[in-house]
């Protein structure tokens, strides 16, 4: 029963940590379409936002700057069940695969 729950609780993290990965690469498309569209100095002091992802096996934790890449802009977040099958084809990952425990099962 440990290993059983040990594996859903790392999954259950790394689909965490890959939502925020995936909501910071939306943030910053986001930034970049009103650089475009609105004001070419919108947020030129601060750049685009960075998230901090762990602990890894060593106990650190990075920080990484994370972009859609121009073929990664097709795959933009349609629902969480497309969100798990498609992140594995994200330039930054951590997690992959399908868990079934996070949607209703019909009676």
């Amino acid at each position: 029963m440990y290993n059983e729950l040990l594996k859903k609780y790392t999954y259950h993290c790394l689909l965490v940590e890959d939502l925020a990965i995936e909501m910071t690469r939306a943030l910053n498309y986001i930034f970049e379409l009103i650089k475009a569209t609105f004001s070419p100095m919108f947020r030129v002091n601060e750049g685009l936002l960075l998230v901090e992802i762990g602990p890894f096996m060593d106990l650190s934790y990075h920080t990484v700057r994370v972009e859609y890449e121009t073929n990664e802009k097709e795959l933009l977040y349609q629902g969480l069940r497309d969100f798990m099958e498609s992140r594995k084809q994200r330039s930054y990952h951590r997690g992959m695969g399908v868990s079934e425990d996070y949607f209703q099962k019909p009676y």
